[in-house]
Order: structure tokens, then C-alpha cells, then sequence
């Protein structure tokens, strides 16, 4: 499924949401270590919408990795076989960051639009969330940087050879550029994440009844389309343990109780078992526009 979000589209990429090897042989390539998350036992229902932040992390980790082995492609070899490889790869690197980027901004604005105006609505917190306003601002203005030179080197691989001589040293230079541009925004989202983890997660549970965590969760998914949430609840639960899920479906469920989308999401979001290997997207019917109907 995809959704178009002012401008973006959020598609999940073809093949999974790994990383694909590009190229007629296999090899070990850079590979960027995504720290471990810590473990948790989510007790409330707020957890869960922090528990995104770990398919963020994971996503862009993945993008930093692909930029990188973008470089080294380029640089191993010339002629029309590296050319061919470097565009494939540039295409799959585009379809990735379009998909960070879209499900970035979605779980930003439901931040500002939901989440922190919530906590502001606390007399005792007021001003707690500004900062991170200004984060996403900040990292809204990178991934606009990232899409403008990823626009460009895909118009340069389209209209120019790029086998021998000032082009290609032109283009090594784009993809060096991007590759810092990665990281770049890797650090700032990564740094973001941990202090909102750290600063922000711990006042709902000190502040929030558990009536409210749901209301917040509620709106949250009602302000949602069909294909947002067919793309973000199965990267989430890719991210959780089975007994996570289980909350999470748990937590859900009570934030959407009498709704028609209760009984959507319990028929196709099945906790993985204890123990087993994490299921793949798992099939379901499709969200209708009613489905949030009493």
C-alpha cells in the first residue's frame, strides 16, 4: 500500500524492507552496526508510539549503509556494467529514502499535531516540547537537502554516460556529498530519538492516566488513512518482540474499542509466537474509510 503525505509517498520497498545486495555477485559489503535498542516491557499504551522509533533508527541506519555502498560501487570499477549498477542503485536508494522520509514526517506530525500538545496541555509541562519542534524542522530541512541531490544525480544518470573523464569525477563527487548527507541525517535523528526516549517518554507515564494514553493513541490512528497503517503497524511490530505485539494489539484495541477498525486489526495483526522467527507483512483485507466507524 502507499499514501501520499504532502507531496511523499509512503511504499515500502520492493523485496522487503532489508537491504538488497545489487549486482550479479554477491559480496560482503560496508555494513553500518545499528546499536542495539533497549529491552522494555511496554506497560502503557503511550509505549507504543515510542516503540516506532525503533524502525526509524533501523531505516535510517539502512540508508547510511546503501550510500555507502553506493561509493563503493562506483569507485570499484568503470564502463557500462558499473554504470548499469550505479543507477539500479541509486533507483533502489531513492525508493528507500522516499519511504524513511514518509514515514518520518508521519510519525513527526502526529508528534506536533498530537503528541506534544497533549503534554502541553499538562500545567506542570508546558514549553516541554518546543525543542523538539525545532528538531523536526531542523530534520525536515535535511531530508529536503537529501531529496534535492538525489533529484539531481538521477537526472545526471539519465542524461549523461558517466563512464570516463570530469563526469564521472563529477559524479563521485555527488555521491560523496550524499553519503556525508546520510549520516548526517542519521546523527541528528538518532541524537533526536534518544532524547525524546529519555526527556519525553517517562512524563506520560508520570503525568497520563491510562485513559488519557489511550485517547492520545486513539487520535492518533483516526487522523490516519488506510495505507498509512497498513505500512506502519507491520514495520512496528518487524521491530517488537511477540509480547510486545501482544500489548500493542492489546493497547490498540482498547483505544479503538466499538470500532469497526478493532475488528480489522484483529484479524490479520497476529503476534508472532515466543520464541519463533518474526512473520513477514502479514496479508489482511483491505481498510475501508468506514473501518473507524462505530
Amino acid at each position: 500500500g502507499s499514501e501520499a503525505i504532502s507531496g511523499l509517498t509512503i511504499r515500502a520497498p520492493q523485496g522487503g524492507l532489508g537491504v538488497r545486495s545489487t549486482g550479479s555477485t554477491p559480496r560482503s559489503r560496508t555494513s553500518v552496526e545499528v546499536p542495539p535498542h533497549p529491552p522494555f516491557q511496554p506497560m502503557q499504551p503511550i509505549d507504543h508510539i515510542f516503540q516506532f522509533h525503533r524502525a526509524l533508527r533501523r531505516e535510517v541506519y539502512k540508508l547510511e549503509t546503501l550510500s555507502q555502498n553506493l561509493m563503493e560501487i562506483h569507485s570499484e570499477a568503470e564502463g557500462e556494467e558499473a554504470d548499469v549498477r550505479v543507477a539500479a542503485m541509486v533507483e533502489e536508494l531513492h525508493t528507500r529514502f522516499q519511504f524513511l522520509w514518509g514515514i518520518y514526517r508521519t510519525h513527526s506530525d502526529a508528534e506536533d499535531e498530537i503528541v506534544f500538545p497533549a503534554l502541553e496541555s499538562k500545567d506542570a509541562l508546558h514549553n516541554v516540547s518546543h525543542s523538539y519542534t525545532l528538531d523536526h524542522q531542523t530534520e525536515e530541512e535535511l531530508f529536503r537537502d537529501i531529496a534535492n541531490v538525489i533529484t539531481a544525480l538521477r537526472s545526471n544518470i539519465k542524461s549523461e554516460a558517466y563512464q570516463h573523464g570530469p563526469a564521472r569525477v563529477d559524479q563521485w563527487r555527488q555521491l560523496s556529498h550524499l553519503s556525508g548527507m546520510c549520516t548526517a541525517v542519521r546523527v541528528c535523528l538518532m541524537k533526536h530519538l534518544a532524547s525524546e526516549d529519555k526527556e519525553l517518554w517517562p512524563l506520560f507515564n508520570r503525568y497520563f492516566t491510562v485513559a488519557e494514553q489511550e485517547q492520545v493513541i486513539g487520535r492518533i490512528i483516526g487522523r490516519s488513512s488506510a495505507d498509512v497503517l497498513q505500512v506502519m503497524l507491520p514495520l512496528i511490530k518487524s521491530e517488537t518482540t511477540p509480547q510486545e505485539q501482544e500489548d500493542m494489539l492489546n493497547s490498540i484495541s482498547q483505544a479503538t474499542r466499538n470500532t469497526n477498525f478493532t475488528r480489522w486489526l484483529t484479524s490479520w495483526f497476529k503476534p508472532d509466537q515466543a520464541g519463533g522467527t518474526p512473520s513477514s507483512t502479514p496479508r489482511y483485507a483491505p481498510l475501508g474509510p468506514d473501518d473507524l466507524a462505530t
